[in-house]
């Protein structure tokens, strides 16, 4: 078991990382969402969103492999 002092830090930085993707889910959503109404004016804009959803999210995939490799 690991010393009691670094429980609390990584009580800490759980609910950082939580509150880091909860904070990048509605940063996507409302980028997505304007991508959508711009794509919208020259297409469907329902496939505008749906490729900046996944665009986006295979970005942040990335992004939190190497943020789990630098805690490791």
């Amino acid at each position: 078991m690991p010393p009691i002092s670094i429980l609390p830090q990584k009580k800490t930085l759980a609910t950082d990382m939580k509150n880091m993707q909860l904070g990048w889910i509605k940063m996507r959503d409302a980028q997505c969402k304007i991508e959508a109404y711009v794509g919208d004016i020259t297409s469907t804009g329902a496939s505008e969103k749906k490729i900046c959803l996944i665009r986006m999210t295979i970005q942040r995939s990335n992004e939190l492999d190497i943020i789990a490799e630098k805690l490791h």
